[in-house]
């Protein structure tokens, strides 16, 4: 599977073409037999999943759970209670500009970024949103460019900052994009959209988070598998990248464990996986072999 792109580096433009070339997939999707179930998937004990033998396909399961002893994400309804009560009585104050400066986006920079194998180039957007830019691949991360991360647009946590990029057809060529879990401050449907209506990248997901309004875009099932990636945690894919018919990198992407939860809506919680992403460029510079990694959190607690 193939994609095509152009980036803009020293004020030159240069093709870039990905192509995967190296697919784990998941046991949902891959037809080799799977015998292990993983702790973070939440089946249930009578299930005939749970007891699998040599010769059993595991069935993914329909809910995730955070395999850590002693965590614990589910809240009851005077949890959220509290927690609105918080929201409106007891926020924080919001910073002033004199505390909190902005600083505007340099786009020379961002447009014309260092063709160098020993710089990299990350500029922070707000919140988990980084714009990374290495060897001519731009990656962006947990997306949001919406106003309010929430469901609608009238109601819900409003952005302190004006968003420093409003026009996302605007930003550099964006090949691969990273989502860590589904909440509304990381999961940016309107964001989402425009990045594959203008951009048309190749899309990272956990596990189980091809969603429908996500699908809609392509206009057959190869196109949808080709540009959006599900991973489990400790699956990985990777991806050559080319430029002016010569190999700049292999990139590889791995779907990692994160202790936290997922939900949309008040009846899908751990419906899709949540996690972390580690990437990583492999390249050969003169007769030395390079490797460059990245790690991208999302939402988690680190032990």
């Amino acid at each position: 599977m193939t994609s095509t792109g152009t980036s803009s580096s020293n004020g030159r433009t240069m093709k870039i073409l990905v192509e995967r070339v190296i697919m784990n997939d998941n046991s949902a999707t891959s037809s080799s037999l799977n015998t292990t179930i993983p702790d973070h998937w939440d089946v249930p004990k009578n299930s005939s999943s749970s007891t699998s033998s040599p010769t059993t396909v595991v069935i993914p399961p329909e809910k995730f759970k955070d395999p850590w002893i002693g965590v614990n994400h589910d809240k009851s309804v005077l949890d959220g209670m509290s927690m609105m009560k918080d929201f409106l009585f007891n926020s924080p104050s919001i910073p002033s500009d004199e505390e909190l400066p902005q600083l505007k986006p340099n786009w020379d920079k961002l447009m014309n970024p260092s063709e160098s194998s020993d710089e990299y180039q990350v500029t922070w957007i707000g919140h988990s949103t980084f714009l990374i830019q290495y060897r001519g691949v731009n990656i962006i991360t947990d997306p949001v460019f919406s106003e309010r991360c929430s469901p609608s647009q009238y109601f819900g946590p409003k952005r302190i900052k004006p968003i420093p990029f409003p026009d996302i057809s605007k930003l550099p060529k964006i090949h691969f994009v990273i989502i860590s879990h589904n909440h509304y401050d990381h999961l940016d449907e309107h964001a989402f959209k425009e990045i594959q209506k203008h951009h048309d990248p190749i899309f990272l997901l956990p596990f189980k988070m091809k969603y429908k309004w996500m699908m809609k875009h392509y206009s057959n099932s190869d196109a949808e598998k080709e540009k959006l990636v599900d991973l489990d945690w400790w699956k990985e894919t990777t991806f050559k990248v080319t430029a002016e018919n010569q190999t700049v990198s292999n990139l590889s992407f791995v779907c990692l464990p994160a202790q936290h939860w997922s939900s949309r809506t008040g009846f899908d919680r751990n419906h899709v996986l949540w996690g972390s992403w580690g990437f990583k460029f492999d390249y050969t510079d003169g007769n030395e072999n390079v490797t460059r990694s990245f790690w991208h959190a999302g939402d988690t607690g680190y032990k």
